[in-house]
């Protein structure tokens, strides 16, 4: 095998205005460092300044950020093949 992963996802329901900061990205790729975890994900019903995108970028094989649209996506695909 390939060996374990352990990813830790954040998810945060926020309104279609208020976006996520670079520092709740941050703060998410601290936790996973600390809990040595392979990989943070966080999810929102909104959607990521520019600044937490710059971020994640620079730690694309470690964080990974999913808002509104990647969201309805994985539900329609859900939908489709349930």
């Amino acid at each position: 095998g390939l060996g374990r992963f352990c990813t830790l996802v954040e998810c945060k329901r926020y309104g279609p205005h208020r976006r996520i900061s670079v520092e709740l990205v941050r703060a998410l790729h601290g936790v996973v460092d600390d809990r040595r975890a392979s990989a943070g994900a966080l999810v929102t019903t909104s959607a990521f300044t520019k600044a937490a995108r710059v971020f994640a970028q620079g730690h694309a094989y470690r964080m990974g950020l999913h808002d509104f649209d990647a969201l309805r996506g994985w539900i329609g695909a859900a939908l489709a093949t349930g």
